[in-house]
């Protein structure tokens, strides 16, 4: 194989040049061509070991875009402009002394000639449809309506159009919302098969990427209310309301205090677990305070907000064991599963563990909440730290 690749054209006038080992070389453009006449004479070529698509065959210069963007490379940056394509290289302009090296990466270049090549076929679907409306109207006999062709959705465009890898910085809300409603009716209406593994990685991958889009604004949303409202209780029986299946995910099913028709007094919230098992949850708000010290005996003790917060999950496990009948019946009535009261675990949700600043906070914590009987108290930071874990694990795709 010789050293070098050469492509001439029909005369015989040499218009390609490229060394096989640097894989460097030139487009000359011919001298009948206007582009050459107008803009440049050749084009360096970096990364090729032949005439790279994009380039005439024939000598005439680029194809399909290639014409404009001369045209406007000549409008913004002047007369004196080198272009060079390259396979690997990003697009970018190097300012010189008295000229511009313009290097145009040639992936971006075949992107923009399939949106000219769309255009162009667009262009001729229409003209084609004007001339036959144009000879129905004035040729009936010769060229009757019902020859005219209703232009339809063609094959690949949809495809051609996504295949940019840039095509979502530029898309409308309007855009975004019709492709997410195309998205979940294509899901909806796939088929699958044993054998259909690409297509079930596909919708894997874009599940965890929708996963990841949706924690992340949970993530955002719980930082900035931990910020700014730490103490209001309103915001974060809201907050729990919405997201608790996501923060505490050993669950199934969440029921809260209004949704139950009996008059005794009920839990903020009661979670069902996969085994239909119930447990109690209180919420109260991330600026609660946890413990109060004891200066005579030196030690922390739950403050009086905790210590109240404790009495009512008793009572609440109390009220369930003598009226569970009443409260399965409502559950089954809600979400058609027959719950199972035996002896519920109570959890408080409250405070954050920053709180517990000093090492005998940490310990005495830790005794007072092991002294508890089938009741925790789990903080806010972190329900927030498990959930920043959980999207690191997705994000790892494990």
């Amino acid at each position: 194989m010789p050293d070098y690749y050469e492509k001439k054209n029909k005369e015989g006038i040499l218009i390609c040049k490229i060394n096989r080992k640097t894989k460097n070389g030139k487009y000359i453009i011919s001298k009948d061509s206007w582009q050459r006449k107008k803009y440049i004479s050749q084009i360096q070529l970096h990364g090729f070991d032949a005439l790279p698509s994009g380039l005439s065959s024939t000598g005439k210069g680029t194809t399909y875009s290639g014409g404009y963007l001369l045209s406007y490379f000549k409008q913004i940056l002047g007369d004196n402009i080198k272009l060079t394509i390259s396979s690997k290289e990003p697009s970018r302009v190097i300012k010189n002394k008295k000229s511009y090296r313009i290097i145009l990466n040639h992936s971006q270049l075949l992107e923009i000639n399939k949106i000219f090549r769309k255009i162009d076929s667009e262009r001729k679907t229409n003209r084609a449809n004007n001339v036959e409306s144009f000879l129905a109207i004035e040729f009936p006999r010769q060229f009757p309506k019902k020859s005219i062709k209703t232009v339809g959705y063609k094959k690949g465009t949809v495809a051609e159009i996504l295949s940019s890898t840039k095509i979502e910085k530029h898309l409308s809300d309007e855009d975004r919302t019709a492709l997410l409603n195309l998205h979940s009716k294509l899901i909806a209406s796939t088929q699958f098969t044993l054998r259909s593994t690409q297509t079930v990685q596909l919708i894997k991958s874009d599940y965890e990427a929708s996963q990841k889009v949706y924690l992340d604004s949970i993530v955002e949303e719980f930082e900035k209310k931990l910020k700014s409202n730490p103490n209001a209780e309103g915001t974060w029986q809201k907050f729990l309301k919405k997201h608790i299946l996501i923060l505490i995910n050993q669950y199934t099913y969440f029921i809260e205090k209004e949704n139950i028709s009996t008059r005794i007094d009920y839990p903020d919230f009661l979670l069902i677990d996969p085994y239909n098992y119930i447990d109690i949850y209180e919420i109260k708000k991330p600026g609660t305070k946890i413990l109060n010290y004891d200066s005579s005996r030196h030690n922390y003790y739950w403050s009086a907000e905790i210590s109240k917060a404790i009495s009512q999950v008793e009572n609440y496990r109390y009220q369930l064991a003598r009226n569970g009948s009443n409260l399965r019946e409502d559950i089954e009535k809600l979400k058609g599963i027959k719950a199972e009261l035996i002896r519920p675990r109570g959890f408080i949700i409250a405070g954050t563990r920053k709180q517990l600043q000093r090492p005998i906070m940490k310990d005495n914590f830790r005794l007072l909440n092991d002294a508890l009987k089938n009741i925790d108290l789990i903080f806010y930071d972190d329900l927030l730290k498990n959930l920043k874990l959980l999207k690191q694990r997705l994000g790892k795709g494990k």
